[in-house]
C-alpha cells in the first residue's frame, strides 16, 4: 500500500486497479477500502452491480454501513457526470476529512466513444482544483479491455497496482491537459444514411433545427419525453455557442447504434478544461447550461481544438428501464 494513502496529505492520490478476474479485483479493493474503514475515513465505491455484490459480501455488519455503494453503470453512463453528480456530492457530505474512493470509469460493455470520454475525464481530475485530500482507486479489467484502453488508463494515473501487490509507477502518466484535449480527436465521421446539416446564424435558424430534430426523432420511434430533452440540449448548446463563439455554427445530425447524435461546430475556445464537470455555483449566472446538457443527455463529447470547438451529444432513442 502506498505510504500516502490514509495520511490526509491534503492532495490526490490517483492510482489504477489493473486486475485479470474478480479475485484479483477483490484482492486489490477489498483491502484499500478496509484500511479506509480502519482509518475511520468515508469511502465511496462506484462500481459494477456484480462488484458491489461481492465487495459488500466481505464486509462485517459493522464495517458495510460504513461504505458508500454506487453502481456506477446507472449513475457513471454519462462519465462526465462522475465528478459533479457523484464525488462532489460525497465529499460535501465529509467536509474537510480525508475521503477514499473506488471508481471504474471504463468496463467492456462502454461504447468507445463513452470509454474515450471516461478517459478524457479521468485525466481531468488530476487537475481537479476543489477536491480536498483524496485517495482514488480506479479499476480497469485488464483480460477483457482493449490494450489502448489500458495504455490510456497509465496515461492518468501515476500510480498503478496489480491485483493485490505493490504500487508501481506509471511510466506512461501524461500531463493531465494534453491527455484530456487530444484523446477525443479526431471525432469520426458520422455512419448514416440520414443526416442532416444545417448552419445557424445569431439564432434565427435555431426553430428550423429544432424542426429538423422532430423529425429525428420521429423517424426513429423517440418518445416525446426523450424529444424534449434532446431539445432542451441542442438549443442550450446552440445558444451558447452563439453567444461566445465568432462566426456561425454548423450543426450535424444523425442516428447511430441506437441513438440520435447532435454535432456543434463553432470557433469558439474552452477556456476552462473541467467546463461541465464543475458543481453548480448557485450565485453564480452563467455556467450551469453544459451541466444540464450533461444531465439530460447519455453522453456529451467536448473536444477542443486549434480551429475551435466541436461538442457531440448522444441521446438513447430508447434507454433500458
Amino acid at each position: 500500500m502506498d505510504e500516502t494513502m490514509g495520511k490526509g496529505g491534503g492532495s490526490l492520490v490517483h492510482e489504477a486497479l489493473l486486475y485479470s478476474d474478480l479475485p484479483a479485483f477483490v484482492q486489490g479493493a477489498l483491502p484499500f477500502v478496509l484500511d479506509g474503514v480502519r482509518h475511520g475515513e468515508p469511502v465511496l465505491v462506484a462500481e459494477t452491480p456484480d462488484k458491489i455484490e461481492v465487495l459488500h459480501g466481505y464486509l462485517s455488519d459493522v464495517d458495510a454501513p460504513r461504505v458508500t455503494f454506487v453502481d456506477s453503470t446507472a449513475e457513471a453512463k454519462n462519465p462526465n457526470r462522475v465528478i459533479p453528480d457523484l464525488i462532489c456530492p460525497f465529499l460535501a457530505k465529509h467536509p474537510h476529512r480525508h475521503v477514499r474512493i473506488i471508481c471504474e470509469w471504463v468496463w467492456p460493455e462502454r461504447s468507445r466513444a463513452a470509454k474515450l470520454t471516461a478517459i478524457q475525464n479521468e485525466a481531468l481530475t488530476n487537475v481537479v482544483d476543489f477536491l480536498p485530500a483524496t485517495t482514488m482507486m480506479c479499476p480497469y479489467d485488464i483480460s477483457s479491455l482493449d490494450p489502448a484502453d489500458i495504455v490510456s488508463a497509465l496515461r492518468c494515473h501515476p500510480t498503478a497496482v496489480t491485483g493485490g501487490g505493490a504500487p508501481w509507477t506509471s511510466h506512461a502518466f501524461a500531463d493531465p491537459l494534453t491527455v484530456a484535449s487530444t484523446c477525443l480527436e479526431p471525432f469520426p465521421e458520422p455512419v448514416a444514411d440520414y443526416l442532416t446539416e444545417i448552419v445557424i446564424y445569431h439564432g434565427t435558424n435555431v426553430p428550423l433545427l429544432l424542426a429538423f430534430v422532430a423529425g429525428h426523432a420521429a423517424h426513429n420511434r423517440m418518445t416525446r419525453r426523450r424529444q424534449e430533452e434532446l431539445e432542451e440540449a441542442i438549443t442550450e448548446i446552440a445558444d451558447n455557442a452563439l453567444r461566445h463563439a465568432e462566426g456561425p455554427s454548423t450543426v450535424r445530425l444523425w442516428a447511430q447504434d441506437g441513438a440520435i447524435i447532435c454535432e456543434v461546430r463553432d470557433r469558439g475556445h474552452v477556456d476552462d478544461p473541467l467546463i461541465g464537470r464543475r458543481p453548480a455555483d448557485p450565485d453564480a449566472e452563467h455556467g450551469h447550461g453544459l451541466l444540464r446538457v450533461n444531465a439530460l443527455c447519455d453522453l456529451v463529447q467536448i473536444s477542443p481544438q486549434s480551429s475551435g470547438t466541436t461538442i457531440r451529444l448522444h441521446m438513447q432513442v430508447n434507454p433500458p428501464a
